[in-house]
């Protein structure tokens, strides 16, 4: 850094000038402010910053130089030899097998931003690892190349694990799956930042049209299989004690994050349980006369309560904490949320509460303990902001920005500001369900 002359922070390069400067202590960032500067380029990633946008571009243009120019330094500096076929012998052959060792496909790869598709990219390493689509993609369920759908986004994602399990390390571009997605929702067309969850529930409706014999009704494709549970909400008529029930199927749970007293779960300093906000989710609410009239009574002026439990817990369980607010002014809540690496989700089911209501003490059952497997997050304001993500790889977590993939531990991952949690079942089971009428949780 012409700057500081730190060599080893992350340095940019000006594309109108000569200059050097780092990210970390903005450098870079006020060379460009005050000569009027646009452009500057991360010399390790090769991705371009535009001042004006705030944010990264992608640039065709520039990985076609970056991969010529690589190719050429790289034969300059191989020393050229004759190419002579080499065939070993049965002896060497043998040394060969007995020494060689299979090198593990860990799934570990970034992912190019093209120009504001960070939300994208912390979604699609939430699928890389999620055992249950990983099982069903590398286990050939759905092969692309017999496949004659156009635009078919199971495809891209089954090309996408077979790139990640390829062996390869350098960062994969996700533009064809990016261009499957434009063409299918119109609303995630273009390089605006797009909302990561939005990102998740559209991209989950794609896969399951996507996917052959899905159906509306007790769907068995991998995506009903994976995320789905169901919901039940209860209805108490007050005047008569009669109790409405109607259930209905999700594929994520959404928790309020709005301001609550501490008596409920929130501290002085702005932290906040998940297992408060679910029980809050859970939690009994009066409903005006207005809003019910009981079947039974036929009464209209007696108020009803109305209580939400899980009925049907999904293997995967996605959370998503409802961190921006648009009302008249748009904001985003910066509490930071407080969530275990294991979850019993026992008291939040529609099980639970049958028994709790009798006095009985819920039961837990493994079906209900969930682990944790991917976080994403969230920095910066509501439309100019970045995603990144942790996930899980092999007991180990890793930090994802994009492209680059650094080593994080337990702690970290715990201490971070969650836009959303991925937790799977502590105890999955990995074979095809023959029967789709499943116990309630």
């Amino acid at each position: 850094c012409l700057a500081c002359l730190n060599p080893l922070g992350r340095l940019y390069a000006c594309i109108h000038c000569v200059y050097i400067g780092c990210w970390r202590a903005g450098h870079i960032q006020a060379h460009l402010v005050q000569r009027d500067h646009i452009f500057a380029v991360d010399f390790e990633r090769c991705l371009v910053h535009c001042r004006l946008c705030n944010d990264f571009i992608y640039s065709h243009e520039i990985d076609k130089a970056y991969a010529s120019e690589s190719r050429r330094i790289h034969d300059m500096l191989m020393q050229r030899a004759r190419y002579v076929d080499w065939r070993p012998s049965e002896e060497e052959a043998g040394l060969i097998r007995a020494r060689t060792r299979i090198q593990a496909c860990g799934g570990l790869r970034g992912l190019r931003n093209m120009g504001n598709t960070c939300f994208m990219s912390v979604i699609l390493q939430s699928f890389i690892h999620n055992p249950l689509l990983r099982t069903y993609f590398l286990s050939d369920r759905h092969p692309r190349h017999e496949c004659r759908r156009e635009n078919c986004l199971s495809c891209e994602l089954d090309r996408l694990f077979s790139e990640f399990f390829s062996g390869r390390k350098e960062p994969y571009n996700p533009g064809n799956f990016l261009q499957v997605i434009w063409r299918s929702s119109a609303e995630l067309a273009g390089y605006a930042q797009q909302d990561a969850h939005e990102f998740f529930i559209s991209t989950l409706n794609q896969l399951h049209a996507s996917l052959e014999g899905s159906t509306m009704d007790a769907c068995r494709c991998v995506v009903h299989t994976t995320f789905a549970g169901e919901l039940q909400s209860d209805v108490t008529c007050l005047a008569c004690d009669n109790v409405t029930t109607v259930v209905d199927p999700m594929m994520d749970i959404s928790l309020d994050l709005n301001t609550a007293p501490r008596a409920q779960g929130r501290s002085a300093k702005g932290i906040t349980y998940i297992c408060v906000c679910a029980c809050r989710f859970t939690q009994a609410e009066k409903l005006d006369a207005t809003e019910y009239t009981c079947g039974k009574c036929g009464n209209n002026s007696q108020s009803a309560t109305k209580q939400m439990s899980i009925r049907r817990l999904p293997p995967v369980l996605s959370f998503q904490f409802k961190r921006f607010e648009h009302s008249q002014n748009a904001s985003k809540i910066e509490s930071h949320i407080r969530f275990p690496e294991v979850l019993d989700m026992t008291q939040f089911t529609s099980r639970a509460r049958g028994r709790s209501a009798s006095k009985s003490p819920p039961v837990s059952s493994p079906a209900c303990q969930y682990r944790l497997y991917a976080v994403v997050c969230h920095q910066g304001k509501l439309d100019t902001g970045h995603y990144t993500a942790y996930a899980r790889c092999r007991d180990q977590w890793f930090y994802f920005d994009d492209t680059m993939i650094t080593l994080a531990d337990r702690v970290q991952v715990l201490a971070s500001k969650a836009y959303m949690c991925f937790y799977t079942q502590a105890r999955l089971d990995y074979t095809q369900r023959i029967n789709s009428d499943e116990k309630t949780a």
